[in-house]
């Protein structure tokens, strides 16, 4: 049964930190097929404002997402496997480095392959 659960916390990680970026990186290459002619009313910059958000906003947004969702991610899985309320800081660099590589890649081949 142990075995089953760190398997479970490791593939759990690996989601978090590989697959999870590299589909909200893949994201970016699909928000530039939106038109912002089309959608100038349904997506502002935080909602606020009158212009369309950008591809590069977007990017930048989803990037501080991804960093948040990476940290926390990484903490509650390390929390998990040690049974404690507490720690799990040294592994959030390793995974953080792991998430943006992966977003970044989704990023790249999606603007590529999409335009």
């Amino acid at each position: 049964m142990v075995q089953r659960i760190s398997d479970t916390m490791g593939q759990m990680e690996i989601t978090s930190s590989v697959f999870a970026p590299l589909m909200i990186g893949a994201s970016v290459g699909i928000f530039r097929l939106l038109d912002p002619d089309v959608l100038s009313e349904g997506i502002t910059l935080l909602g606020g404002g009158a212009s369309p958000m950008t591809s590069s906003a977007f990017m930048v947004l989803s990037g501080v997402y991804l960093i948040l969702l990476s940290a926390s991610s990484s903490l509650t899985i390390s929390r998990l496997r040690s049974g404690e309320m507490s720690g799990g800081w040294e592994n959030v660099p390793r995974n953080m480095m792991r998430a943006i590589l992966s977003f970044s890649a989704g990023a790249l081949i999606s603007i590529a392959v999409i335009g």
